[in-house]
């Protein structure tokens, strides 16, 4: 892992799944991604979690900045978020 941030040292993340995403059933291995879209109106930023197995989106969350993991956030906070039950 290499972060863009200044100071902060670059530091590795296991791969605790060994690159093995599907493990023969839901709910074993989550993935995410981040996304930019530019709109009329500016930049948007994208989030979205999903189950490795059935490849269903289990919840996302759109705004107009980036400044924390969407899974930190819940619905009904203000901003655009949709997260499922598992």
């Amino acid at each position: 892992m290499v972060t863009t941030i200044p100071g902060v040292a670059p530091y590795k993340i296991p791969d605790r799944v060994k690159r093995g995403w599907d493990q023969g059933r839901p709910d074993r291995v989550r993935m995410s991604d981040n996304t930019y879209l530019r709109t009329g109106e500016g930049w948007l930023y994208l989030a979205a979690v999903t189950d490795a197995h059935s490849r269903r989106i289990l919840g996302w969350s759109m705004d107009s900045h980036m400044v924390t993991f969407p899974g930190r956030q819940s619905p009904g906070n203000g901003s655009n978020t949709a997260w499922g039950g598992s």
